[in-house]
């Protein structure tokens, strides 16, 4: 939700924000942009407490729960090698249920059509720094976004995961290094 902050206040406070960094950020109306028709039906069942409590504990639910859980941890294959899945129970099926119920009443009853109105083309510079291969929205919203925030550079990182803060962390330290200082010293000579 960082990107989304980050967002809100670049849209109604532009006077105080010079330059902004998104890093695989979650586009509006991210429901219709997720990859994963799996995740799209989760975020659909979580809406139907009843419908979603049987869903959970079905092979689809819980193979849900390991597609969303690849895409966040980036170290689950490694994780899965080593540890037998078994079906979620009691308390913690019940955070699970909750946590994901939560975050789909956000992403559905959000007003995503004001938030797509405020990209504004006359915003600070940004960066928006992507996954060649996000699992999660993939790379069909990258040059959406790019041309609708207008003072943007798009960075595509070769990356298979959503999570590229973690598996790429020294190539996106340089990238915003790079833009920091590029931009500060377009600002010492009045560029």
């Amino acid at each position: 939700y960082g990107g989304a902050l980050c967002w809100a206040l670049r849209s109604r406070c532009p006077e105080i924000v010079s330059q902004v960094i998104l890093i695989n950020p979650m586009p509006p109306r991210p429901v219709e942009r997720m990859v994963s028709q799996a995740l799209r039906d989760l975020v659909f069942m979580a809406r139907l407490p009843m419908i979603f409590s049987l869903y959970m504990r079905s092979p689809f639910g819980r193979k849900a729960i390991m597609t969303l859980a690849s895409f966040v941890r980036v170290d689950m294959e490694q994780r899965m090698k080593k540890m037998r899945f078994t079906p979620l129970l009691n308390r913690k099926q019940k955070l699970v249920s909750q946590l994901i119920s939560r975050f789909s009443q956000i992403l559905t009853r959000e007003n995503w059509s004001y938030w797509e109105s405020q990209f504004l083309g006359n915003g600070p510079e940004t960066m928006l720094i992507v996954s060649q291969n996000d699992p999660l929205f993939g790379m069909h919203y990258a040059a959406w976004m790019r041309d609708k925030l207008g003072n943007c550079q798009l960075q595509i990182l070769k990356s298979d995961t959503h999570m590229v803060i973690r598996t790429n962390a020294d190539e996106i330290s340089d990238l915003i290094l790079r833009f920091l200082q590029s931009n500060k010293s377009m600002a010492m000579t009045g560029s």
